[in-house]
């Protein structure tokens, strides 16, 4: 009989690899009774190094090498099911679970386990529209009954307070009364906003109604503003081999003025940059604009603008005036009122109705426009005014690299193993060979346990 055989033959013990250029013999017995699965072959003049043996179609390890006399030894082996039936292997069709030749870099893989340590990383912008000492959004009636916007500054609205209280005419005064009920219903509203308009706006002057008050101040159209597109680079801990791990990365994107937005990383699409716009409008309304170029969009809205109280900046001398004198009045009434002759109180209610009248007449009853907001989240923004985002993410006991050569990467898809090589590992698998059950049975456990084709 005749066999081949091999001395000094590397493989791994779960690998298809066969071995090439042997030493061919023929003068080889068999010794009997044995199985065909573990035979023991009786050679002469042969090294003891020998460690593989073809036999016919089979492939088999040596186990054992025993000197006999004569120079003969006994060499005993064991069947290589994975070498002999390679062809039978690469034309079966199986559920492939890992593999380093076809894989999905989308999936995690579940042998690699996170560990309590994180990591994070971070990046971030100046927008560069925030900025002190703000400016006020003075809301107006205009002469045709439309709202109009002006950008003030601080000075200018005690400018303007100034001059309703003290500059104005009586007879201007009067004519507000009769349109509006008071100089004050001019003003809808005013805000002030922390955002930077020194290079926004046209020239003008303050209109309440009809009247022109000389006072300038900035007309404001349209009412928002936008910073244009800002870029900001996604700070990702997990690229490459890693790049699964994407989806237990924890995105947060702090935006100034509204907070921190939590963003799914698969939402985003893994973008390696997202784009940001901000506008704000007359009101203190701010919204930020997230994008990532491929779909994704996000809005993100606040309120920043703190509503100001107008008449808290202005002091009307002629209201005081009018306040001490019908104080005075009043407290003259109370007086007169306890004694027995009633008679005044017909005077008394007189006098009253004319100091209304006078006080109603010059603007000193009006009602304030608006109120003192809080500022403490518009002070945070303006003393950290960065869109900042921040990449926080568990680290993993083992790298995917490394993992990789050895024990492949998740694929959990059906393939046939033709053109496969390297780590592969079935789920289920059937490999139909033309041998005895129990060497069927070992290949379709070794191939659903991992091996490699080589």
């Amino acid at each position: 009989m005749t066999i081949t055989y091999w001395t000094n033959f590397s493989k791994r013990i779960n690998s298809t690899k066969q071995p090439t250029n042997g030493t061919t013999i023929t003068t080889v017995a068999l010794k009997t009774p044995c199985s065909i699965e573990t035979p023991v072959f009786i050679l002469n003049g042969i090294s003891d190094s020998i460690n593989y043996i073809k036999w016919g179609n089979r492939y088999y390890y040596v186990t054992d090498v025993t000197w006999l006399t004569n120079n003969n030894i006994q060499v005993s082996c064991d069947l290589d099911v994975l070498a002999t039936y390679k062809s039978n292997i690469l034309s079966t069709k199986a559920f492939v679970e890992y593999s380093d030749y076809a894989y999905n870099v989308n999936l995690l893989d579940p042998r690699i386990s996170t560990q309590y340590n994180t990591t994070q990383s971070s990046n971030a912008i100046d927008p560069n529209f925030f900025g002190l000492p703000g400016y006020y959004m003075l809301t107006c009636v205009s002469s045709t009954g439309v709202a109009v916007t002006y950008i003030c500054s601080y000075i200018t609205l005690q400018e303007l307070g100034f001059y309703i209280s003290n500059t104005m005419t009586d007879t201007v005064a009067d004519t507000f009364i009769k349109k509006f009920g008071s100089v004050f219903n001019c003003i809808l509203n005013c805000v002030w906003v922390p955002f930077d308009y020194s290079n926004l706006g046209t020239t003008t002057t303050i209109k309440l109604g009809d009247v022109d008050t000389g006072i300038q101040a900035k007309y404001l159209w349209p009412l928002w503003n936008g910073t244009g597109d800002l870029s900001i680079s996604v700070p990702w801990l997990n690229s490459g081999n890693n790049i699964a791990r994407r989806e237990n990365e924890h995105i947060e994107l702090f935006l100034p003025g509204y907070g921190t937005a939590i963003l799914n990383p698969s939402a985003i699409n893994y973008a390696s940059s997202l784009t940001i716009n901000a506008y704000y409008d007359r009101t203190g309304g701010l919204t930020y604009s997230v994008k990532n170029g491929s779909g994704f969009k996000a809005l993100f809205s606040c309120e920043v603008g703190v509503p100001i109280a107008v008449t808290q900046f202005t002091e009307s001398v002629r209201g005081k005036l009018l306040s001490n004198l019908t104080s005075g009045a009043e407290s003259a009434y109370q007086y007169h009122s306890a004694q027995p002759h009633n008679s005044i109180n017909t005077a008394y209610f007189g006098f009253m109705a004319k100091i209304n009248g006078r006080a109603s007449s010059v603007g000193a009853v009006a009602s304030s426009v608006g109120g003192n907001g809080g500022g403490a989240a518009v002070a945070d923004m303006i003393n950290d005014p960065y869109i900042r985002i921040t990449n926080t993410s568990y680290t993993y006991s083992e790298d995917q690299a490394d993992m990789e050569d050895r024990y492949g990467r998740p694929e959990f898809a059906v393939h046939t193993l033709t053109s496969f090589t390297g780590y592969v590992q079935t789920n289920g698998a059937s490999v139909d060979i033309p041998g005895y059950e129990e060497e069927k049975n070992k290949v379709c456990a070794l191939l659903n346990g991992g091996i490699f084709i080589e």
